[in-house]
């Protein structure tokens, strides 16, 4: 079935899934067209990005430039930082100077597709890399090149969308086909909660591939939940919801952000699915906007199984560490923290009542009920 790995019904979560498709085409096929419209599509945003940091160089006025042109909302410190960042390096660095740098950047590129060379992707990479730097307006040094990605030999592709930001099933889709996607803002941009310019936006991107590659391992059962996913009879609700806790549980758990705690048969991955700290929640609460009338209806034919669930994590804290717990006022069960905060009465009458007025607490649920459901299909997967 072509494009099976669309959820469509206006789902963002298929935002950009350009960038997954060409990257994916170059990397897994790579025949003359696919390579070929891999080299134009990202040398023609790389002139693009670079036309965007020659704005912010000539502009009599950088700081209205960004406040004017932002893509996301941040606080005007950030601003002010990027504002003092350019004034200092034009003190150092004239525009002819990084022009150069720039081109010799493109030339190593063209070299490379006009000799076939196999490492194209990393050309591009490179390129890349050097306009973060230089849209954060940090000093031109030649020892930075491609230092991120040192011992790391793994397909890049890049998000050249202004944000950086990508949607959970392109990344997803790139990632079940050997591609690890990592995005380049233009401007300022934000990141688990935080913001950066668009090298440290990059960097952070590439910081979760090495986390990832260290737990490799799961690429495979990643691989078949996520078509069994797509494939499935699931809702648009249903399937972005089990979509993001396989995403989250790939990309944004790692080792620094948990503590493992031993829950036989609950846990899929080795860190666990019942894990998400504390920031996450807050960050990605309005992730859901509502709970579907499928979604409610069984939650609450599940209701005991699903929350059993988290009786059982409730039986099995007493034997952390202090250390553990004194970790845990920063990163805590997302579902213990419902715990703390709601009975189980409260909890039910919320998701009867369809009363979607608490964000952090619906994406909780929301997030426990998709752990639930991938926990029954990888049942399925590896009995």
């Amino acid at each position: 079935m072509a494009d099976w790995y669309y959820i469509r019904n206006g789902s963002s979560f298929d935002n950009d899934m350009y960038f997954s498709e060409i990257c994916v085409d170059y990397f897994n096929r790579g025949n003359e067209s696919d390579v070929s419209a891999f080299y134009h599509f990202y040398m023609g945003m790389a002139q693009k990005y670079y036309g965007e940091f020659e704005t912010l160089y000539n502009s009599e006025d950088p700081r209205e430039y960004i406040k004017t042109n932002m893509k996301v909302y941040v606080k005007i410190k950030y601003i002010e930082y990027v504002v003092m960042n350019i004034s200092e390096f034009k003190e150092k660095n004239t525009l002819e100077q990084v022009k150069l740098k720039f081109q010799e950047k493109i030339l190593s590129v063209e070299v490379a597709y006009k000799e076939k060379n196999d490492k194209l992707g990393r050309y591009i990479f490179d390129v890349f890399y050097f306009l973060s730097q230089m849209l954060c307006f940090r000093q031109i040094d030649p020892d930075e090149d491609n230092k991120s990605l040192k011992d790391i030999d793994v397909n890049i592709g890049i998000i050249a969308n202004s944000t950086g930001w990508f949607a959970i099933n392109s990344y997803l889709f790139a990632y079940i086909n050997g591609v690890h996607l990592v995005g380049v803002p233009t401007l300022l941009s934000k990141f688990d909660g935080r913001t950066g310019c668009s090298r440290v936006f990059l960097e952070h991107d590439v910081s979760h591939i090495k986390e990832i590659i260290d737990g490799s391992e799961e690429y495979d059962i990643t691989r078949q939940l996520y078509e069994s996913i797509m494939l499935g009879e699931y809702n648009k609700q249903i399937k972005e919801i089990l979509l993001f806790c396989l995403w989250f549980q790939l990309h944004e758990t790692s080792v620094s952000m948990v503590i493992k705690v031993p829950i036989p048969k609950i846990s899929i991955y080795p860190y666990g699915f019942f894990f998400i700290d504390n920031r996450a929640t807050r960050v990605f609460s309005e992730v859901f906007d509502h709970i579907d009338s499928e979604v409610r209806k069984y939650i609450l034919d599940h209701y005991e199984d699903i929350f059993g669930c988290l009786k059982r994590i409730g039986k099995d804290l007493g034997h952390l560490t202090k250390s553990e717990r004194r970790y845990m006022r920063d990163s805590l069960f997302a579902m213990h923290r419902i715990y703390d905060t709601y009975n189980f009465d409260i909890i039910k009458e919320y998701i009867e009542k369809g009363n979607d007025n608490k964000p952090s607490l619906r994406f909780s649920i929301l997030y426990l009920y998709g752990c639930y459901m991938l926990y029954g299909l990888i049942q399925k997967i590896k009995p």
